[in-house]
């Protein structure tokens, strides 16, 4: 999953939840990832990550 459509999702649940909570999401099969898909992974939320 791209990173920005973590973004655009974390966005909508909180949205539709009315809550102004993070989500915590992880990312699973994160190996082979680039350091920059990475990095916007962690902006977006990701607290995990898992190869």
């Amino acid at each position: 999953m791209a990173a920005t459509t973590v973004d655009e999702d974390s966005d909508a649940v909180q949205r539709e939840s009315g809550t102004r909570h993070p989500l915590y999401l992880a990312f699973h099969g994160g190996s082979g990832s680039t350091d920059q898909a990475i990095k916007a992974a962690i902006r977006y939320g990701v607290v995990k990550f898992n190869g």
